[in-house]
């Protein structure tokens, strides 16, 4: 077990490493005003479902046909999203009207889902340094027919323009790291992975804080967020 891991006894990491060998379960996202009648819909096509106990738009995936052939996703009634992606959401508590950034946005699939609790009001600034993933980002706001974000191109070094000192109710730091959490969908990283490079992306992860937290407005929301196991990233 690398070092930078939390400490567990043999038990504990037998455990874990079984559950990684495991198939990941697949969670999709429902979206938008008529996210509550999107179960009813696929299971009519033939899926089975199991709603999650807290999250109330996740939905796992338990057996079925493609999910992208069928009507909804088409129609962009939902988004293929990891439970924990969407605890992170559930955890950020946005709402209509206020002013989010997502820091570290990639593809979009947080800042999807903070536009979508908002109700397409307020604002959600997406920042990445990648323009592909921006473009992409901003094809699946279309298609949810989500008109309240801002992708914007960064490259993490100085505020930009868009986004002013106190200028947010929250701000989401889905930070850039080793990925040690994904190890069940992606089992070569466990080798690809050496400690320096983990301590690279925990020291970028801390500049990010400390770069946009003074953007947080008083009383507001500082969330941050990895798919890692490291102490160093996390802690």
């Amino acid at each position: 077990l690398p070092k930078h891991l939390p400490a567990m006894e043999p038990p504990a990491q037998e455990a874990l490493f079984d559950s990684l060998q495991q198939l990941p379960s697949l969670w999709i996202r429902a979206q938008g005003k008529e996210a509550a009648g999107l179960a009813e819909v696929l299971r009519a096509a033939g899926f089975e479902l199991k709603p999650h106990a807290v999250l109330d738009r996740a939905i796992e995936v338990l057996s079925g046909g493609d999910l992208y052939r069928t009507a909804p996703v088409k129609a962009g009634r939902y988004e293929v999203q990891d439970v924990a992606s969407q605890a992170v959401v559930h955890a950020a508590g946005a709402v209509r009207g206020e002013a989010w950034w997502d820091v570290c946005a990639g593809a979009g699939g947080k800042t999807l889902a903070l536009a979508d609790r908002m109700h397409g009001g307020g604002t959600v600034l997406a920042t990445d340094p990648h323009t592909g993933r921006l473009g992409e980002l901003g094809r699946r706001a279309r298609r949810a027919g989500l008109s309240n974000i801002r992708p914007v191109e960064w490259d993490g070094k100085t505020l930009p323009g868009t986004a002013k000192r106190s200028g947010f109710q929250g701000v989401l730091v889905d930070a850039p790291c080793s990925a040690s959490g994904t190890w069940r969908r992606s089992p070569d990283a466990r080798w690809r992975t050496p400690e320096a490079a983990v301590r690279r992306l925990a020291a970028l992860a801390k500049s990010l804080l400390a770069l946009v937290a003074p953007c947080v407005r008083p009383e507001g929301r500082l969330i941050y967020a990895t798919c890692s196991l490291s102490r160093l990233e996390n802690e």
